[in-house]
């Protein structure tokens, strides 16, 4: 997350053109078990969708319901058990 939040300072600050790397972020988050990472990585992935590089809206409730789940202790606490039963597609880039 860290790297993350310090390549988005450097697209916002430089006015770089790149892509951001949300797969490592949806990744990263979704593994994230401490309430106060999950609060950092909802705020990075919030920060991406005011750059204008797409608001990851699926991406990021996929991840909000991961951590339902798993607070829950319900079963399916994964992003890849989310995607089959929500039946979406897979598209971060």
């Amino acid at each position: 997350l860290k790297h993350l939040k310090l390549m988005t300072k450097v697209i916002k600050e430089k006015n770089i053109q790149l892509v951001p790397l949300m797969w490592q972020g949806f990744i990263g988050g979704c593994s994230a078990t401490e309430e106060d990472t999950q609060n950092k990585f909802k705020e990075w992935a919030a920060n991406l969708a005011g750059s204008g590089m797409g608001s990851y809206w699926g991406a990021r409730q996929v991840m909000y319901e991961v951590w339902k789940r798993r607070k829950n202790e319900e079963p399916g606490d994964s992003w890849f058990a989310v995607y089959k039963d929500w039946e979406m597609n897979l598209m971060l880039s």
